[in-house]
């Protein structure tokens, strides 16, 4: 997330969540920020887990919304006044063990082990106009790590991303071609924050379904 798109997240926070948040980056437990608050512990984890939501720091493989390390990480980059030295050291630096054992791990995560030239290579080819990478491995082989190792660091170089987890298409969407790419490209700009225009650029009657996607992405 560039800094633009976080000061626009972060003025959005409902006054709970923000102060929820505020007590989260000083290291306090849920339980302490619960009875601070006067609120139970459940609903402090559920606002934490709504702002993961809202900020798009999810696991696209299983939905989860409890990404706490990389959500540290994100204030220490856009505010680090705002977080101390010691919570970043004991939630993002020196962990003893993955949270989860054999979930994707986070950006920046110490148990990340990279992979030379694989990332490297990932990088520049995604910033080819046209580029197609294709990571294929069995499970728990690290896929999902490898994107989140990879995608930050092309969205600093400025270049908008966008994670479709395509188990979200339903039979109906994948009956034909037409449905499928009218729900990948409406997917895309819904998650780009562009306003749809599929009757405009859509004429599948005319020029048929491959070239009205085209037409549409361009």
């Amino acid at each position: 997330m560039q800094l633009a798109e976080f000061e626009i997240a972060f003025a959005a926070l409902t006054p709970r969540q923000r102060e929820v948040l505020m007590a989260f980056v000083t290291g306090k437990s849920d339980e302490a920020i619960a009875a601070e608050l006067f609120i139970e512990p459940s609903t402090v984890r559920r606002h934490l887990a709504n702002i993961c939501k809202d900020w798009s720091l999810t696991d696209p493989e299983y939905g989860r919304y409890s990404h706490r390390e990389e959500l540290i990480a994100l204030i220490r980059c856009h505010k680090p006044e705002l977080i101390s030295p010691a919570v970043w050291a004991e939630r993002v630096g020196y962990p003893t063990q993955p949270d989860f054992l054999g979930s994707p791990l986070p950006w920046k995560s110490p148990f990340y082990i990279e992979r030379s030239p694989i990332e490297a290579r990932c990088i520049q080819e995604i910033q080819q106009p046209g580029s197609l990478i294709r990571i294929r491995g069995t499970r728990h082989m690290g896929k999902t790590s490898l994107l989140n190792h990879v995608l930050p660091t092309v969205q600093a170089t400025g270049l908008q991303t966008v994670r479709l987890n395509l188990r979200q298409a339903e039979v109906s969407v994948l009956k034909t071609l037409d449905t499928f790419l009218q729900w990948f490209a409406a997917n895309v700009t819904y998650k780009l924050g562009i306003s749809q225009a599929l009757e405009t650029y859509w004429d599948a009657q005319s020029f048929g379904s491959l070239a009205s996607c085209t037409i549409y992405f361009q």
